[in-house]
């Protein structure tokens, strides 16, 4: 896998156990600004105007790689628990081409 795919960081976050841990912490820091990562914090309001099909099926092995990044697991568990909460967000119909899911009915394009 090319390290920049759908310029996704693949090399660097499957490097991750070779790192420092200092390494590892700047390293994901760098990926989650990369990946814009922070959008799966942010509130439901703004995630539910911004979502987007192409971003969730093109990033979220990478976003589920930077979760389960930290060795912290009470981190670890809460970027998991984040996750949860983003995913759930793109399972409710919203209008006007958020295109994550259709009214009417036919399955997106894309498969996780």
């Amino acid at each position: 896998m090319a390290a920049f795919r759908c310029g996704s960081p693949a090399g660097f976050i499957a490097a991750m156990s070779e790192y420092t841990e200092e390494q590892r912490k700047e390293m994901i820091k760098a990926m989650t600004w990369m990946l814009e990562a922070n959008m799966v914090y942010a509130d439901d309001d703004y995630l539910i105007s911004w979502m987007n099909a192409d971003y969730l099926c093109n990033y979220f092995k990478h976003l589920f790689a930077l979760a389960v990044a930290p060795t912290d697991q009470k981190e670890a568990i809460q970027n998991l628990k984040d996750m949860v909460r983003f995913m759930e967000l793109h399972t409710i119909y919203t209008p006007a081409g958020r295109e994550v899911l259709k009214v009417d009915g036919f399955p997106p394009r894309y498969t996780l």
